[in-house]
């Protein structure tokens, strides 16, 4: 069996939808670069882009029926629960 650990970092975010809970994955340094607000937002503004036509996650939005834009995320420190980096979507955001 392979070894299994935990990230330094999660990063939790909520779409447009109404959520009652974040959708939570791993933020690697490696792929994604350092937890600032910074690659938070560039990574964020990629992954709603995606679910665009013609974006890799296309088959989610059509599944779903819209976009699933985000609307907020923030990496938080898995060890510390330390919110290391934000990103809140402007009230009248423009994709």
């Amino acid at each position: 069996m392979g070894k299994s650990y935990t990230p330094k970092y999660r990063l939790e975010y909520y779409d447009n939808h109404k959520q009652l809970r974040p959708n939570v994955q791993a933020w690697t340094v490696k792929t994604e670069g350092k937890a600032t607000d910074q690659n938070l937002e560039k990574y964020l503004y990629g992954l709603g882009k995606s679910f665009e036509i013609g974006g890799v996650n296309e088959h989610i939005s059509k599944t779903i029926g819209f976009i699933p834009y985000p609307s907020k995320g923030k990496i938080i420190n898995q060890r510390t629960n330390e919110i290391v980096a934000m990103w809140k979507a402007s009230m009248f955001m423009v994709w």
